[in-house]
């Protein structure tokens, strides 16, 4: 099976390591250990640095994708579009434009809807989130209090676990 990833936040040079990152940082890792017989693709805006990729076995790929700005919407959607993937997982709370896959999204919270002041471009992230979550066929929150969250703002009850990190 070829498995899609959303590795972008691993590919961005920054100091902040936040939960999005821990996130995928250790799903990435512990998937690495545990399966060796699928293909996972993961996508990135820059390569996603040595030392991570050294901790990869031979079926994990870093694919960079272009262009860096709107790289999630556009480039994702024509990457998946040349190379199809059988399961994409968003684990940034967003989804390509165009998925033609089944798709997972990891949904870590909806503080930007209540504390917008908050948060730099909520508009763009309240529009993805909200695209993200009519459109995934899978969604995982990160707690129960999440998930009243997606149920509250975006009325979607159905294909929703909670998995708690660690």
């Amino acid at each position: 099976m070829n498995i899609g990833v959303d590795c972008g936040v691993l590919g961005l040079d920054n100091k902040v390591q936040g939960g999005n990152y821990q996130l995928s940082l250790s799903l990435i890792v512990t998937l690495a250990q545990i399966d060796r017989k699928n293909l996972y693709r993961l996508y990135s805006i820059t390569p996603i640095p040595k030392e991570i990729k050294d901790k990869l076995p031979a079926n994990f790929l870093n694919i960079v994708v272009w262009p860096n700005k709107w790289w999630m919407q556009f480039g994702l959607s024509l990457e998946l579009i040349k190379n199809p993937v059988d399961v994409f997982l968003g684990l940034n709370q967003s989804l390509p434009f165009y998925c033609p896959c089944k798709s997972v999204v990891f949904v870590l919270d909806l503080a930007f809807k209540d504390f917008s002041f908050l948060f730099d471009n909520v508009t763009k992230i309240s529009f993805m989130t909200k695209k993200t979550i009519q459109c995934a066929d899978r969604i995982i929150a990160i707690s129960r209090s999440t998930k009243r969250d997606i149920t509250r703002v975006y009325k979607r009850r159905d294909n929703i676990d909670v998995v708690y990190l660690g």
